[in-house]
C-alpha cells in the first residue's frame, strides 16, 4: 500500500500517500468485519487544528471522580462527522458501526462507542441541564476540578487550555450516567492519547464493555442472583448502570439521593431545580433529582429537617416515594392490603401506612424471610430495583 498525496479506490478500501516530512498526529482506519483494518488518511496536529471547530468558552465533558465534579474542557474540537467527511469514511459511520482506539499506551478496551451510542447519547451534562457537544477529537484541552460547578470554573480551564500533544477523544453519554457519581466509571469514555482511530463494521462490538449499546449495562456480578432479571431490565430502560469495573454490587446499600434519581429517570427527567432542602445546593449531583422530589411532594415529611441526600433509604421511605409518585402522577392509589399478617406491622410509621399497604396490594413490597415487613430496614441495591420494575411493570404498565 502507498502512502501519499493523492488517493484512488480500489476494491472499496482508500490508499492515501503521505506528504514528504509530514508529523502524522493521527491514523484514521476502516476495518470491514474480521479483515485487516485499511488506512484511510493520516493527520499532523496543523491538519487537525484546520478542521477543528473553534469554541471559545470550551466543550466541557463533566464526570466525577474522587468525589468532586471534574470536566475534559476542550477548546478546539475536530468534530467526528467532519473527520469522518474528510478521510471518505463517512458512508461507513451508520447503526451498527463502532469505534475502536489505539492509544499510547496501546489498544483502549474500556469504551467501543458505536454510532447509536453517539446518535442517542450526545450530551453536555451539568448539574442542572444538557446540552447537545459534538463528538470527536480535542486538540486543545484541559482537565481538571470543577468546584463549585459553574460556568467560571469551566471558562477557568478554558483559559489554560493546550495542545499537549495528546488527543483527547471525547463525547457525551446519557444523563443519568453523569448524575450519579456512584454509578459513573470516570472518565472511561474519553481515552487520552489517541494515535489510531479505527472505524469497525460487519461485526458487533465486543462485549461486556463501557459504551457499546449492544446489550445495554453488562454486570459479572449479578448472574444467578434473584434479582437479576429485574436488574437487567432496569439496566435496558436506561434507569441504572454500574458502580464501575463491571460491577453492579446488589447487595450494597442505596441511598435516598439514588432512589430520587432512580424515580426522576422513570419520570423522563424533567427540567427541575429550586430544592426548598437546607441541605440540597447546585453543587450535589442528585440537584435536580431533589428539586423534582421536592416539588412533587415525593420526598418530604420523613426527612429531618433536610433532604438527607447520603442516608440509606428504608423500605417504607420506597414505598412512600414510589406513592407518592402516583399520586403526583394522577395514578389510581386506592388499592389496600391487610399488613396485619407481618408481624411487625405496627413498626411502620403512621406516614407510610397507606403507602405500605398499597405497595403491598400491587405487589411492590414482599415480606422478608420471618413474617416481617420490615419497614424501617435499609433496601439494598438489588431489593430497590426489583421494588421498581415492578411498579414501573404493574402500577405504569410499562413493558419490559
Amino acid at each position: 500500500m502507498n502512502y501519499g498525496g493523492g488517493k484512488e479506490w480500489v476494491n472499496g478500501v482508500v490508499t492515501v500517500e503521505a506528504e514528504g516530512g509530514k508529523e502524522v498526529c493521527l491514523t484514521l482506519c476502516l476495518k470491514q468485519g474480521a479483515g485487516e483494518a485499511a488506512m484511510l488518511k493520516e493527520y499532523s496536529k496543523d491538519e487537525l487544528l484546520a478542521l477543528a471547530e473553534k469554541n471559545e468558552a470550551g466543550w466541557a465533558y463533566l464526570y466525577y471522580k474522587g468525589e468532586a465534579w471534574a470536566s475534559i474542557v476542550a477548546t478546539e474540537v475536530v468534530g467526528l462527522d467532519a473527520l469522518l467527511a474528510d478521510a471518505g469514511a463517512a458512508e461507513a459511520w451508520v447503526s451498527g458501526a463502532w469505534l475502536e482506539f489505539t492509544c499510547s499506551d496501546g489498544v483502549y478496551t474500556k469504551s467501543y462507542p458505536s454510532f447509536d451510542d453517539i446518535s442517542a447519547k450526545n450530551l453536555f451534562v451539568t448539574e442542572t441541564g444538557s446540552s447537545l457537544v459534538p463528538a470527536g477529537l480535542a486538540v486543545t484541552w484541559n482537565t481538571g476540578n470543577l468546584e463549585p460547578v459553574s460556568e467560571e470554573s469551566v471558562a477557568a480551564l478554558a483559559a489554560t487550555a493546550y495542545a499537549s500533544g495528546n488527543l483527547c477523544f471525547v463525547y457525551g453519554i446519557a444523563a443519568d450516567q453523569f448524575t450519579d457519581p456512584a454509578n459513573t466509571p470516570a472518565g472511561a469514555r474519553m481515552p487520552t492519547g489517541v494515535l489510531t482511530l479505527t472505524v469497525c463494521t460487519g461485526e458487533e462490538a465486543p462485549e461486556g464493555t463501557v459504551g457499546t449499546s449492544k446489550n445495554g449495562a453488562v454486570f459479572s456480578d449479578i448472574a444467578g442472583t434473584w434479582a437479576e432479571v429485574d436488574i437487567l431490565a432496569a439496566a435496558k430502560k436506561g434507569l441504572v448502570n454500574g458502580m464501575g469495573g463491571g460491577l453492579f454490587q446488589p447487595e450494597t446499600t442505596l441511598s435516598r439521593a439514588m432512589m430520587a434519581q432512580l424515580l426522576y429517570r422513570v419520570a423522563g427527567e424533567p427540567a427541575s431545580e429550586g430544592a426548598s432542602f437546607g441541605d440540597v445546593t447546585a453543587a450535589n449531583w442528585y440537584y435536580a433529582a431533589a428539586s423534582w422530589a421536592d416539588r412533587n411532594g415525593i420526598a418530604g415529611d420523613f426527612a429531618k429537617g433536610g433532604f438527607e441526600g447520603r442516608r440509606d433509604v428504608t423500605r417504607e421511605e420506597i414505598a412512600a416515594m414510589l406513592y407518592r409518585y402516583c399520586i403526583s402522577s394522577g395514578v389510581d392509589t386506592s388499592a389496600r392490603a391487610d399488613l396485619s399478617a407481618f408481624g411487625d406491622a405496627g413498626e411502620i410509621h403512621d406516614w407510610a401506612k397507606d403507602a405500605m399497604a398499597w405497595a403491598v396490594a400491587q405487589g411492590i413490597v414482599e415480606g422478608r424471610p420471618g413474617n416481617a415487613i420490615a419497614p424501617a430496614e435499609t433496601s439494598t441495591r438489588a431489593e430497590a430495583i426489583t421494588m421498581l420494575i415492578r411498579f414501573c411493570r404493574t402500577v405504569l404498565g410499562m413493558e419490559g
